[in-house]
């Protein structure tokens, strides 16, 4: 398989909102498919999207500021940290008798 047989044959993104939606989508999918996700391995494929979009050239029909692109990457690291956090282990509770 090659890698044109998984990308999307629609236009690039006309608006920054489209751009954003693009981003999200191809994040929230490469998180979901991790292994263990955490907050550095999240932050790293967060930016590496980003990185990989603008250098295929994703970003070159809207008006995107790498300000805005540094914003977007941010607040999608916080969201999928807030998802994905590891939650710490409750001991089992006593078992209460039942009157």
């Amino acid at each position: 398989m090659t890698e044109e047989e998984f990308r999307y044959p629609g236009p690039k993104p006309q608006s920054k909102e489209a751009a954003i939606i693009s981003v999200a989508d191809s994040v929230e999918a490469a998180v979901r498919s991790m292994h263990n996700p955490n907050p550095e391995r999240i932050e790293k494929l967060v930016k590496g999207i980003i990185a990989d979009k603008m250098q295929d050239g994703q970003f070159s029909e809207c008006d995107l500021t790498f300000k805005e692109l540094n914003i977007i990457s941010q607040t999608i690291c916080t969201t999928l940290k807030g998802i994905f956090h590891s939650r710490i282990e409750y001991p089992d509770a006593p078992k209460q008798k039942v009157k």
